[in-house]
């Protein structure tokens, strides 16, 4: 009689892989979800800045963990303002003392910015920067685009 077809775990349209047999190694694994996960991405880069901003030096993992520690209120918003004024004001300052985690302090910036084609990168084109000097530095190139378009060539 006809012969049965393979069980679906070794049918060629669905074989199962083992992890192992995907990467050549830790490095390339951690590449490949670097590139596919945003969250992956911000724990490498984490632990490869130690979540020290690259534009002002704030350490934000100790400041987060401080403002964690603090009670909500008066105490959390002056140690804020000890710690890191620029982070205190406006609506993500509101933000970081309501939820003080370090994805509300710092942003994964692009060092070559994606509109200068650094969009498709790693951990290795990446930095860690307060949202606050993240705004500044975001602004500051979207003016530059915007004056560079203004110009006549």
């Amino acid at each position: 009689g006809p012969s049965s077809p393979p069980p679906p775990s070794t049918s060629p349209s669905r074989t199962v892989w083992d992890a192992s047999e995907l990467f050549c190694g830790g490095g390339c694994r951690a590449a490949y979800f670097a590139r596919r996960s945003t969250a992956a991405l911000r724990r490498q880069l984490s632990d490869a800045d130690e979540a020290v901003c690259a534009g002002c030096g704030v350490d934000c993992r100790a400041l987060v963990r401080g403002l964690q520690a603090a009670p909500p209120g008066a105490p959390r918003e002056a140690l804020l303002r000890a710690l890191a004024p620029r982070l205190a004001d406006g609506r993500r300052g509101a933000k970081l003392l309501a939820q003080p985690t370090e994805g509300v302090c710092w942003h994964a910036d692009h060092i070559v910015g994606v509109a200068q084609g650094g969009g498709e990168c790693g951990v290795e084109n990446m930095q860690v920067m307060c949202w606050a000097c993240h705004a500044e530095k975001t602004a500051a190139e979207a003016g530059a685009r915007a004056a560079k378009r203004r110009r006549p060539e």
